[in-house]
């Protein structure tokens, strides 16, 4: 039985590999009693960002030079997120919001797994929860959403719908509001709230497939799977390195290339793009904890509004029960820890730490970061050494050496202009002074303090010189 309740929901800016968490609100009930918290989040000095679309994102209002540091608020977040016997509920929170607030804890080196999640936590996504009823069951005005939206344009309008201080208040209403109008299609979601429940679901054994023939086909309703937001998925395979990312079949493609391919070349089957509909296998990551249920639940009424054809789906079921070649292929096949990028900051799925190097994560935080070099040789993963550098220059305890705070220096202002022209270059550097040049009432207080952030920062760095 779930002890604790916890409401969430955060404001972030950039991309989450190299942006950061700005806001965050926390509500937590614990023996019924309730602790809300808030936390503004100040911008680290190697953040990246475009000053231009400050603007359009819920960080706008907000002081951005005010505020805890990402470190300070990520031993907080783990300690909400190390809270046992949890379920956390919010609004878009298996989205890019898991991977923003993912990043800055795997960012500041902590101690809960960054490739898996917590033991004994459980996630209700209640925007998961209304794309499925409104494509199943279509509710009331209240609930009313477009399933096929972007996370965020459901997320602002369900606030907007719902008005109050805080966040966290508008997704409590948001959930009484289900309870209220879809009773037990909330009571499914909350029994597939975490990776196990996803798993047996499936029919998988122990998180892996025992046999194809006694795997079961399902509904899938989340947002990466692309646009159209659901599918009839069929399981083949579970990746050998990360028993979270399960192969599945669209039971709506044409499966017979496939199925005479047999497992000769199953890699040009495998999409890559969760849009791209012309390839049948794609990957499922269960820790996004999906809305699934029995194909049973979609009625004839709701299978010609999604234009899904049953006489397809079966025939292509009892096809897919034969292939045990393709499921063997599969278990040779990996996409876990794929990156394009060798700096660490981009490796959070290359693993999670093994038990030392966890070890030596609690010792350091229990530390002043002037000591943490003394210890940092007795890490074992890479990816930690770098990290804590990182962190020690945001708190401005590296070593005082000039080479050191040159390189720092050129660290901070290459996550500003990775990849831009100097055109681009330029036409950022030219917002953001017409901002500040401007009267302060020109332009909310979230894109003055970012292109001020913005500015400094390629001044230090020296790089503002060459685009203006």
């Amino acid at each position: 039985m779930l002890e604790n309740i916890h409401f969430y929901d955060s404001a972030w800016i950039g991309r989450p590999a190299d942006g950061q968490p700005t806001r965050f609100e926390s509500l937590m009930y614990k023996s019924g009693v309730g602790e809300c918290t808030t936390h503004s989040i100040k911008l680290r000095a190697d953040v990246a960002f475009d000053p231009l679309l400050v603007e359009d994102s819920a960080s706008f209002s907000s002081d951005l030079s005010a505020g805890a540091s990402e470190y300070e608020f990520a031993r907080e977040l783990e300690r909400l997120f190390s809270t046992r016997n949890t379920l956390h509920i919010g609004l878009g929170i298996t989205s890019e919001q898991a991977d923003v607030l993912n990043h800055c804890r795997y960012r500041c080196l902590s101690t809960l797994p960054h490739c898996t999640p917590p033991a004994n936590t459980y996630q209700l996504d209640l925007i998961t929860v209304l794309r499925a009823i409104n494509l199943l069951r279509p509710p009331g005005d209240e609930l009313l959403v477009d399933p096929f939206a972007a996370t965020s344009v459901i997320h602002s309008q369900l606030l907007a719908r719902f008005p109050s201080v805080l966040a966290v208040d508008s997704i409590k209403q948001v959930m009484g509001h289900i309870q209220a109008q879809a009773p037990k299609l909330l009571k499914h979601s909350l029994g597939h709230t975490c990776v196990n429940q996803i798993q047996k679901s499936f029919g998988l054994e122990s998180g892996q497939i025992d046999s194809l023939g006694s795997v079961n086909p399902l509904l899938i309703v989340h947002e990466s799977i692309g646009r159209r937001t659901f599918v009839c998925g069929f399981p083949i395979g579970v990746d050998p390195q990360d028993p979270h990312l399960v192969y599945m079949v669209d039971l709506q493609a044409d499966l017979s290339d496939l199925a005479e391919d047999g497992s000769e070349n199953v890699q040009r089957f495998v999409s890559q793009d969760p849009n791209d509909r012309t390839k049948p296998i794609f990957t499922l990551d269960l820790t996004r904890i999906p809305f699934v249920c029995p194909l049973s639940a979609v009625d004839v009424q709701t299978a010609e509004r999604l234009d899904i054809d049953k006489s397809v789906i079966n025939h292509n079921v009892q096809l897919m029960r034969y292939q045990s070649e393709l499921c063997l292929a599969m278990m040779d096949y990996s996409e876990a820890g794929r990156s394009t990028k060798a700096d660490p900051d981009y490796q959070l799925r290359s693993g999670d730490y093994s038990p030392q190097d966890l070890h030596l994560l609690e010792q350091l935080h229990k530390t002043e970061f002037s000591e943490w070099p003394a210890l940092l040789d007795r890490a074992s993963d890479s990816r930690i050494k770098t990290l804590a550098w990182r962190l020690s220059c945001r708190a401005g305890a590296s070593a005082p050496k000039r080479q050191a705070g040159d390189r720092w220096a050129a660290h901070c202002g290459s996550r500003l202009k990775a990849g831009l022209s100097v055109e681009q270059l330029s036409r950022r550097v030219q917002f953001c002074k017409r901002v500040l040049e401007g009267p302060e009432s020109a332009s909310p207080l979230g894109v003055r303090t970012a292109a001020l952030h913005w500015l400094s920062i390629m001044e230090v760095s020296n790089d503002i010189k060459s685009v203006v």
